[in-house]
């Protein structure tokens, strides 16, 4: 079976994200706060963390990071597609939009 490759091109570098345990510990140490995706900012701490996570060394500062994504919104359509799965995407934005109830957690 072939490996699905988490990989995402920044201003022509590649990162791989590795979305996990190690991400989510990252995302704890670097918001200070517990691990919850509730806005539109977790997301993007959470692929930064990812980023993190699966390129360890790396000198990408969230900054650098944003400004990419400004620069190439595919680059962070491809990276949402990778950090947060379809599902538990439509269900933040929906929730955020309704100013409904937070969604339920999978």
């Amino acid at each position: 079976m072939e490996e699905k490759k988490n990989t995402i091109t920044l201003r022509g570098s590649d990162y791989t994200m590795k979305v996990g345990m190690k991400a989510i510990v990252v995302f704890e140490a670097e918001t200070k706060k517990a691990f919850e995706i509730k806005t539109h900012t977790d997301v993007l701490y959470f692929i930064y963390s990812s980023i993190l996570a699966g390129t360890p060394g790396t000198k990408l500062s969230f900054d650098d990071m944003l400004d990419a994504f400004d620069d190439d919104p595919e680059a962070l359509n491809a990276a949402i597609a990778i950090a947060m799965p379809a599902s538990a995407m439509e269900k933040l934005v929906k929730a955020q939009n309704e100013g409904g109830p937070e969604p339920k957690k999978e």
